[in-house]
């Protein structure tokens, strides 16, 4: 009998023990929980987090505003060619039409962020600086409304690339070292012969970067660009240069002469 007590409290013991052990593991099972458990301060630290970045992956008002003025931008460019080229029409300038072209110009002052547009109104701005327009400032604007805008094309020809950015006089045109970068559209090559030229002689060829040492502009536009007589890379080429890049934009016919 008392061996028969003794092998029931031995078997009562030993589950008493495991289920101690049992409670003790789930104890410290439901602990850690509790401690991996974020408090709530920290999940809506966590939610908060999480709309941010939610938040900055959508466009902001000021990205916005920043397109609908680059937008704004390019249609007043396009709105100074049609001018520009309307005031060529009869190939002759006159005092009124070219305070006229002035006052435009400074009633759309942003536009002279635009390189291009910068150095137009520069121009204007010093043959107007006297109050006098002679028959040589005159001339010299006729012809830089048609450098601006590619205007001097005949009869069925296609635009030409716009040569107001050109490096005057054309600077000395090397190869070995050098990295060239070619836009428009070429009358003597395609645009990847043009760049095989350069890369036989000993320079690169590619994209425009801080390391263009020259910008090559084909004798036509091309149907790509932001406007009909000049695009981005002769853009960005000209705030290069103006930041002090050592970038020289020649024409296509210049760049053909020292290949030769």
């Amino acid at each position: 009998m008392s061996k028969l007590l003794e092998t029931t409290w031995t078997k009562q013991a030993g589950r008493t023990a495991k289920s101690q052990k049992a409670t003790l593991s789930l104890s410290r099972n439901m602990s850690l929980l509790t401690i991996a458990q974020p408090s709530p301060t920290k999940k809506n630290s966590a939610k908060q987090r999480v709309r941010t970045l939610l938040e900055q992956e959508r466009p902001s008002d000021f990205m916005l505003n920043l397109y609908n003025k680059k937008r704004l931008d390019e249609r007043q460019v396009t709105e100074l060619v049609g001018i520009s080229r309307g005031l060529l029409a009869d190939g002759k300038l006159d005092d009124g039409e070219i305070e006229y072209l002035h006052k435009w110009l400074i009633s759309q002052a942003e536009l002279t962020e635009n390189p291009l547009i910068n150095i137009l109104y520069a121009r204007i701005r010093d043959t107007l600086a006297d109050g006098v327009v002679d028959e040589d400032e005159r001339r010299d604007l006729l012809d830089t409304l048609v450098e601006f805008t590619g205007s001097d094309f005949e009869i069925g020809e296609d635009v030409k690339s716009t040569s107001l950015p050109l490096d005057r006089p054309t600077p000395p045109i090397f190869f070995e070292g050098s990295h060239f970068t070619f836009t428009g559209t070429f009358v003597s090559m395609k645009r990847r012969e043009c760049e095989a030229a350069v890369l036989e002689r000993g320079a690169t060829a590619g994209s425009l970067t801080k390391k263009t040492r020259f910008l090559v502009i084909g004798s036509y536009a091309t149907q790509s660009w932001i406007q009909s007589s000049y695009g981005r890379k002769i853009e960005k080429a000209c705030q290069l240069k103006a930041k002090g890049a050592p970038i020289a934009l020649v024409s296509e016919n210049d760049w053909l002469q020292a290949l030769r």
